[in-house]
C-alpha cells in the first residue's frame, strides 16, 4: 500500500448542516471513515470489516453549504493487530483547517466480531511527509461530577452494513444527550438561542469497546445477594484459597461487576485491587463500593480484549466467570499474561460450551456463540499466551475453574 498521503474532496449538501448552518459534527466521521475505505481500496461489505477502536478529532473551523473540502488521510503506525491513520480537513482554495483527526482502526472478522489479522497489504510504513501535528488521544476521568443518563432504543436504520450502530450515531446520541441535560438544567434550546449563547463542540475523544454486555436478566442475576454469597462462600475458598492468600499483591479482577469480587479480594489481603467492567452500570455499583477502601481500591469502564494496564503490572489476576462473554477471549487471554508479572497467577473459574450452547442458555441469555469454548481449547488458549496451569477442575464440558502461573 502506498505511503503517501490520499486525498479526496466532497462539497457540503444541504442535509449535512445542522440548526446553525454548520457541518454536524458526525458528519464529519462520515466523511474520515469513506476517506480512509477509499484510501484503503474496501468497500466493508465482505467476511471481515474496519472497526475503529478509538478516535480523536480536534474542530478547528466551521464549514457550509457549499463548502469545497479536501480530506486527506495518511498512515501514521501499521502492524498485523491494527492501523493508526492520521486526517486533515481543510476548506476552500486557501486551505483553511477544518478539522484533523488521528483514528485507531483494527480488522473484525463479520460473523463473530473478534479481529483479524490485519491485512500485510496495509502493514505501511508511516507517512513521513505531513506536517499536521496530531494530539495523543485523552481517556476520559471522573471529575466528582454527577453523570446524567439518556436512554434510547436503537432502530434499525441506525445500523450500518456490519449490521451495527453506525459510527456517526454515537455522536447523535452524545449531542442529543447533552441538549436534554441542558434542558433539564433550565437551557432549554431555545432559551439558548434567545440568550444568543450557542454550543460549541471542539473536541472528540472517544473508545469504542466489542465485547458484549450483559443482557437484562443476566444483569439481575450477577446482581443478587445469592450470587454474592456464593462467590464469597463456595467459589473463591477453591479458586484461590484462604484469608491471606494474596498478602501484599497488587490484583486485577476482570468484569469487576458490582464490585463483590474487590471486596473479597481485598479481604484475602491483597495490597492494592484494579477492577475493570465494560458495562457502566456496573461500574457505577462498584465505584461506591470502592470508595469505602480508599486508594487501595480503583475501577474503572474498560475492555478484556485490550487492557489499559502496563507490562507486568499485577501479582494476580481473577476471572470470576467473565472470559466467555468476550469474543475474542484468546486476546483476552494474551492481554491476561501481558499485565501479570513474571511468576504472577491467574485465578479463573468460568462456564463452557457444552453449558452455554446449550438451548434454553442461548434463548435467555446474551453470549457470543460462536466464539464459546469447551476445556481442552481454553487450556490450549492459556498455553499459547505463556500460562502454564498449575491446578486444574471441570464437571464435564459445564465448568471449570483452575489457576495458571506466567
Amino acid at each position: 500500500m502506498s505511503t503517501k498521503p490520499f486525498t479526496d474532496h466532497v462539497q457540503v449538501r444541504t442535509y449535512e448542516c445542522d440548526a446553525y448552518g454548520h457541518v454536524n459534527n458526525a458528519v464529519y466521521l462520515q466523511y474520515l471513515q469513506q476517506a480512509t475505505l477509499d484510501a484503503m481500496g474496501t468497500t466493508n461489505d465482505g467476511e471481515a470489516f474496519w472497526n475503529i477502536r478509538r478516535l480523536t478529532v480536534e474542530y478547528q473551523a466551521p464549514a457550509r453549504y457549499g463548502d469545497v473540502l479536501q480530506i486527506m488521510t495518511w498512515s501514521t503506525e501499521a502492524d498485523e493487530s491494527h492501523a493508526m491513520r492520521g486526517y486533515q480537513v481543510t476548506r476552500g482554495a486557501c486551505r483553511v483547517p477544518v478539522l484533523q483527526a488521528q483514528i485507531d482502526w483494527d480488522y473484525r472478522d463479520r460473523a463473530t466480531y473478534g479481529p483479524r489479522s490485519v491485512p500485510e497489504l496495509h502493514h505501511a510504513v508511516p507517512t513521513t511527509d505531513v506536517s499536521v501535528a496530531l494530539k495523543p488521544f485523552v481517556a476520559p476521568h471522573d471529575n466528582g461530577s454527577r453523570p446524567f443518563r439518556w436512554q434510547h432504543t436503537v432502530p434499525f436504520y441506525e445500523l450500518d452494513s456490519t449490521n451495527r450502530v453506525g459510527l456517526a450515531v454515537y455522536f447523535q446520541w452524545l449531542e442529543t444527550a447533552f441538549f436534554n441535560a441542558t434542558g433539564l438544567a433550565g437551557w432549554t434550546l431555545e432559551k439558548m438561542r434567545a440568550e444568543n449563547l450557542v454550543s460549541l463542540q471542539y473536541r472528540h475523544d472517544a473508545e469504542f469497546f466489542g465485547s458484549v454486555k450483559l443482557n437484562n436478566l443476566e444483569f439481575v442475576l450477577v446482581n443478587n445477594p445469592i450470587r454474592a454469597w456464593s462467590q464469597r462462600t463456595l467459589e473463591t475458598p477453591q479458586l484461590i484459597g484462604p484469608r491471606g492468600r494474596l498478602v501484599g499483591q497488587r490484583v486485577l479482577e476482570v468484569g469487576c461487576g458490582r464490585g463483590v469480587g474487590l471486596e473479597i479480594l481485598l479481604a484475602l489481603g491483597a495490597a492494592h485491587v484494579t477492577g475493570f467492567d465494560l458495562d457502566p452500570r456496573m461500574i457505577d455499583r462498584a465505584r461506591k463500593r470502592a470508595a469505602r477502601y480508599g486508594d487501595r481500591a480503583q475501577v474503572f469502564v474498560g475492555d478484556a480484549e485490550r487492557l489499559d494496564a502496563g507490562d507486568a503490572s499485577f501479582d494476580a489476576v481473577v476471572d470470576y466467570g467473565v472470559v466467555h462473554h468476550i469474543p475474542d477471549w484468546r486476546r483476552a487471554l494474551q492481554e491476561i499474561a501481558r499485565v501479570l508479572k513474571p511468576g504472577g497467577v491467574f485465578y479463573f473459574e468460568d462456564l463452557l460450551k457444552g453449558l452455554i450452547s446449550v438451548r434454553p442458555a442461548r434463548v435467555l441469555f446474551d453470549h457470543p456463540q460462536a466464539t464459546q469454548f469447551y476445556g481442552r481449547e481454553f487450556r490450549a488458549g492459556l498455553k499459547a499466551a505463556g500460562l502454564r496451569v498449575q491446578k486444574w477442575r471441570q464437571w464435564r464440558e459445564w465448568f471449570f475453574m483452575g489457576q495458571a502461573e506466567k
